[in-house]
């Protein structure tokens, strides 16, 4: 039964790093035309290009803090609580296949 679940899981797992990479790549885009101060401070974050491991890691951490909501904006509130609950998604997949990858190693199945 759980190896089974695991070209599930997996596929599931790219859908959702597919979708991360649209989902970031149209928020930075977002960010850059309705709040461009905010992305110069961010480091300039983009999706591939002269992206830096530290730009990124201040986008997660501008949406941990919930930076957005100094702005007053919603549709930037909307935009940003979007990326959380997608990050959130994400690394419940991941732990969950991480789970099932353990029980199925330990028990040798």
């Amino acid at each position: 039964m759980v190896t089974t679940l695991f070209p599930v899981l997996i596929v599931l797992v790219i859908m959702m790093f597919l979708y991360g990479l649209f989902s970031y790549k149209n928020y930075i885009a977002f960010i850059r035309e309705k709040h461009n101060d905010v992305c110069v401070s961010l480091g300039s974050p983009s999706l591939i290009m002269n992206n830096s491991p530290s730009s990124s890691l201040n986008v997660l951490r501008f949406l941990w803090h919930k930076d957005y909501l100094e702005f007053n904006d919603e549709e930037f509130t909307d935009q940003s609580k979007k990326m959380i609950l997608m990050y959130r998604l994400y690394f419940a997949v991941i732990s969950l296949v991480f789970a099932l990858f353990l029980i199925v190693f330990v028990n040798g199945f």
